[in-house]
């Protein structure tokens, strides 16, 4: 698991060194009018992998530092925590059929040998750099073709190569997903479900993916309960920290996971900067407007900022892993702070502006 200290670095999983140049180009075109430090956080400053027998995954981490155009490239920090996951012949790999491309619903792989509370991570076992996975709706299939189309309509001028364009979506969706995990079983929230999302044009065939689980039980797991009050974002440093307080065991080290069980909700690291909130909800606008209900969403049966909000949820992500310092404190973040971005003008359905995060820690 990985962090980047500064406003205006992401982390993203990609192995293809070359297209991801072109993708990072065109993500920078997207966010332009936005701010480096908009665009670090959409893309992600914290990054979950998988290491192999000790060695990457098939996709590597890399660091994109959308504040150094046209500067001399300086120096960055990332805060790296291993932790011990299965141990040979506990891993999952199962191949999942994508039909073609598009976003697809796809049954989250069970985890052998785990303890009861834990996390897993799943992530795509290929180097493939047009394929991602992400959280999202589990009921409608529109919600899962309006995505597609909206990822395709967010690049589609930022690059004239169409194998950029889907490198530039699988990258601004990432390649894995991490989640609370109960004897093995993903504990998501109950609209929830993973998504494999086929960026360029293949037909029907399949992909490998990858689960891995905690070997030991987490120190700690609970779920706080977040009022939003309004769409936009809200800082819920404060409340994770005292959530986490009493199960830390001081003088241990280790990573705090969280996870929003809600589809048009999701969690964000970013700077403490009074504008920024206003700033990221204005950029979440901007890149995806409500005017593509009438343009193209499908799902639009509950309300003009519902299938935006959807496509912002998998854009910034349901889930966080953050590391925890020795005094239980999230100092690695470097003066960021945690937000809840609420998607809804009311809330999502049947949750109203109650959003639940489910934290799990674990420390050694």
């Amino acid at each position: 698991h990985a962090c980047a200290t500064d406003d205006d670095v992401a982390l993203v999983s990609t192995r293809d060194g070359a297209r991801r140049t072109g993708a990072v180009d065109a993500l920078a075109r997207v966010f332009a009018r936005h701010g480096a430090d908009v665009a670090s956080a959409a893309v992600g400053r914290t990054w979950d992998g998988v290491a192999l027998d000790g060695g990457a995954g098939a996709r590597g981490c890399a660091l994109v530092a959308f504040g150094d155009a046209g500067e001399e490239a300086r120096e960055r920090e990332v805060v790296v925590t291993l932790t011990t996951h299965a141990r040979a012949g506990e891993r999952t790999r199962t191949r999942s059929r994508a039909r073609a491309s598009g976003c697809h619903l796809v049954e989250a792989p069970a985890c052998e040998a785990t303890p009861r509370a834990g996390t897993a991570t799943w992530a795509l076992a290929d180097g493939d750099a047009a394929a991602s996975l992400t959280v999202n709706e589990n009921c409608d299939p529109d919600v899962r073709a309006d995505l597609d189309e909206a990822l395709a309509a967010i690049v589609r001028e930022a690059s004239e190569d169409e194998a950029t364009r889907a490198a530039a979506r699988a990258m601004l969706v990432g390649g894995a997903v991490r989640a609370p995990v109960t004897n093995g079983r993903a504990r998501m929230g109950t609209w929830q479900g993973l998504y494999l999302c086929e960026h360029g044009a293949r037909g029907e065939h399949a992909r490998d993916v990858l689960a891995v689980c905690d070997a030991r039980e987490a120190t700690a797991r609970t779920t706080i309960v977040v009022s939003a009050g309004k769409r936009g974002l809200r800082d819920i440093t404060d409340d994770v920290t005292a959530a986490i307080r009493d199960a830390h065991r001081p003088g241990t080290i280790g990573t705090l996971h969280c996870f929003c069980e809600h589809t048009s909700a999701s969690l964000v690291v970013g700077p403490s900067d009074p504008t920024f909130a206003t700033r990221f909800e204005d950029a979440l606008n901007d890149i995806v407007p409500e005017s593509w209900n009438d343009e193209f969403f499908r799902h639009t049966a509950e309300g003009p900022d519902d299938m935006p909000a959807h496509v912002k949820s998998t854009i910034v992500g349901a889930h966080k892993t953050v590391p925890v310092d020795a005094d239980g404190t999230l100092s690695p973040l470097n003066g960021q702070r945690l937000y809840l971005c609420e998607h809804r003008n009311v809330g999502g359905f049947n949750s109203g502006l109650a959003r639940r995060v489910t934290l799990t820690l674990q420390c050694d």
